[in-house]
């Protein structure tokens, strides 16, 4: 068993044995038999009663405190370890000592054994938020207690009430003690018990809940560890896609002690969002992964890649990551479509269609003119409305005029002149692969104009010694082939349901035409498979461009 999986079972088992507890803590208090009442001038009421309700409060903050730990929660480590103790003493000072303090002592003892792998922080900023909240709300619940039972007592009670009494009443109902003595003769009586005990349990619940937050992810890049990123995707990099690591600036970056490799995230809803593989000396990968890893553990956040290759996927297993395969990208070896492919039947027939109407296409190297940005503008923007689609970001580039400026533009104009469609080179990666981001055009262009545009642009970067062409991803192609796991099974089945609806079919049958090499992309994420649908909608949202 590897360190990561060891550290994992003792987690979940210290998280067990707490939610055991919280459970016996619930029991006890139904199974113990009632001795005779001690009074005490410690508490309201006496301290049986007290101690029973106190068991009761405190197993059902276990639990859900349990459900934490099982995240690694600092602010849970403290709770937990707290109560065990607690329990453990309100075992001790009831007049028959039994058993029961053995499962708090239990507990108490293997938190304190196990401290250091509780470090996941919580938001300062929320948890003091919650503190306050959850005094101000204790108070107001109070005041609502004793306010009611002062004015509503002889009328809606039978029985009049002094401040004092009142308040000891707002206790016994806040702690979950009761007053079982006084009863309701209304309708507003049975309804003001009922919302005194909800008032109390919101706010407790808020208090918890903002007590586990996890820490807010602020996006800021310093411009020297974008220089370093960009230093180490310019030496290392082995896919076109690692472009936008850089572009859109919207992640932050981690490096490995060394700055030899560089890992770019985001962080949306608690989970860490990488982009693609990490990037550096193959030799510091596995270090940095594991220490990224415990980085968000940290925080509080769960580790996820987007769209990695297999170079790594051995160093991700090794920390505790699962994999499954989303897609495959179409790379075309350039020199064999300019020699071959482009000269079978279908292209033959596109390059004389377009050719004799009269289309041709350009090259724009930076800085880009006022009219062409002005041309391209107009297309982008036809293009979209059409059929309502939105820019998107963190996987590729929105468009705007700021980013078509540092790009190379490949322009499809008509006979006219007009520019009908465009797309945007983006730099090549350290391997000499390069691809394209934006592909544009206007709607109501004849048929296969992008197969022209294509044609065209492979054939250019052919002339310019360009090996790779990465064409992109067909999502869910090359799943269910062989012998693949469960996941992927279900991925393919849901690719199959849904051809027609989805548009995944027929971009690969478009891609397949330019002859690639399929490569498979993978996801590459932290807990169980169904955690994949939080992490689509975490995706969704840090793509979204605003």
């Amino acid at each position: 068993m590897t360190r990561a999986a060891l550290q994992s079972w003792t987690v979940k088992l210290v998280a067990g044995i707490v939610f055991l507890n919280g459970l016996l803590a619930i029991m006890i208090p139904l199974a113990h038999r009632m001795p005779e009442r001690i009074e005490t001038i410690i508490t309201p009421v006496g301290f049986e009663d007290f101690a029973r309700s106190l068991d009761l409060f405190l197993g059902f903050v276990l639990m859900y405190v349990s459900i934490q730990l099982w995240q690694r929660k600092l602010v849970a480590w403290w709770i937990a370890t707290v109560i065990a103790w607690l329990l453990v003493a309100v075992s001790l000072l009831r007049p028959t000592t039994d058993i029961t303090a053995i499962g708090p002592l239990l507990a108490g003892i293997v938190l304190l054994l196990c401290r250091p792998y509780f470090n996941a922080r919580s938001e300062s900023r929320s948890i003091k938020q919650g503190l306050l909240v959850l005094g101000l709300s204790v108070l107001l619940t109070l005041g609502y207690g004793v306010a009611g039972f002062y004015f509503m007592g002889e009328r809606n009670f039978g029985v009049s009430l002094s401040l004092g009494e009142a308040f000891q009443r707002t206790i016994n109902a806040y702690l979950l003690i009761g007053n079982p003595d006084l009863l309701p003769y209304t309708h507003q009586a049975r309804w003001f018990l009922d919302s005194l005990f909800f008032l109390g349990a919101a706010s407790l619940g808020y208090g918890l809940y903002s007590l586990f937050r996890p820490l807010d992810y602020r996006y800021r890049t310093l411009p020297h560890d974008r220089q370093l990123a960009q230093d180490l995707i310019a030496d290392y990099s082995r896919t076109s896609e690692d472009f936008f690591k850089l572009w859109p600036r919207d992640k932050s970056y981690y490096f490995d002690t060394s700055y030899q490799a560089v890992i770019a995230y985001a962080v949306e809803s608690g989970i860490a969002l990488c982009l693609g593989d990490p990037v550096g000396r193959d030799a510091v990968i596995p270090d940095l992964l594991r220490e990224f890893k415990q980085f968000c553990q940290t925080h509080g956040w769960t580790t996820n890649f987007i769209y990695t290759t297999d170079n790594y996927l051995p160093a991700y297993e090794s920390i505790g990551l699962s994999v499954i395969k989303i897609g495959e990208d179409a790379v075309i070896d350039v020199p064999n479509f300019a020699g071959k492919t482009s000269n079978d039947k279908h292209f033959r027939n596109i390059n004389n269609r377009f050719t004799k109407a009269g289309y041709n296409t350009d090259w724009y190297a930076p800085p880009h003119s006022a009219t062409l940005l002005r041309e391209i503008t107009e297309i982008s923007r036809a293009w979209r409305r059409d059929a309502g689609r939105r820019e998107w970001g963190f996987l590729a580039g929105s468009f705007n005029t700021a980013y078509m400026q540092q790009c190379r533009l490949f322009v499809l104009r008509d006979e006219a002149g007009r520019a009908r469609a465009f797309t945007n080179e983006i730099p090549a990666s350290a391997s000499g692969e390069t691809s394209i981001d934006l592909m544009r055009y206007v709607p109501d262009s004849p048929s296969n104009l992008m197969d022209f545009l294509f044609l065209k642009l492979l054939i250019d970067l052919n002339d310019r010694g360009v090996a790779t062409f990465n064409l992109g991803l067909a999502p869910l192609s090359g799943l269910g082939e062989g012998e693949t796991r469960f996941e992927e099974k279900l991925l393919h089945l849901i690719y199959r349901i849904n051809q027609p609806f989805l548009s995944f079919r027929g971009l690969r049958q478009f891609k397949t035409k330019f002859e690639p090499q399929w490569q498979p992309r993978y996801v590459v994420y932290e807990g169980v498979p169904t955690r994949l649908a939080r992490i689509a909608l975490a995706l969704a949202r840090v793509s979204r461009v605003k």
